[in-house]
């Protein structure tokens, strides 16, 4: 059986782009103002793997990293049909830009060998925006 995990995200609404607002102190996103949804860039990637999962034996696992609201976009992804779904939370993993940054995801990453990994974007992709020399995958 194959074993994927599908990485996924909370982004504000982009219909509510308008309403997006930064808090000037913190420069955080201001979330109580904005709904989150699931990123239309991994929904892409879910999609994709469960087109893998009706042709193959397949085992879907989502996997986000986010405030615990996120968990509600983790059962949107079991709703469509992921079979698991875990959510990172935690204070530690806060910051203001999403790369560079110490993320739990290098030892992740390095414990599932035997997993496939479904990323709408791969994270160098994200940390070459950002101006990050990590190198993905973690060697």
């Amino acid at each position: 059986m194959f074993k994927i995990v599908v990485c996924v995200k909370a982004v504000p609404d982009p219909k509510e782009a308008c309403n997006i607002k930064i808090d000037p102190v913190t420069k955080t996103l201001l979330r109580c103002d904005v709904p989150m949804v699931l990123n239309p860039l991994d929904k892409y990637a879910l999609e994709a793997a469960l087109q893998f999962k009706e042709q193959f034996d397949a085992h879907i696992s989502v996997l986000s990293m986010g405030p615990p609201e996120a968990g509600n976009i983790v059962k949107e992804c079991l709703a469509l049909g992921a079979d698991q779904g875990f959510l990172l939370s935690d204070r530690a993993f806060a910051v203001r830009m999403p790369l560079p940054r110490p993320t739990p995801w290098p030892k992740v990453l390095k414990k599932s060998a035997r997993m496939t990994w479904f990323f709408a974007e791969w994270p160098a992709a994200t940390a070459a925006r950002n101006g990050s020399d990590r190198k993905w995958p973690p060697s």
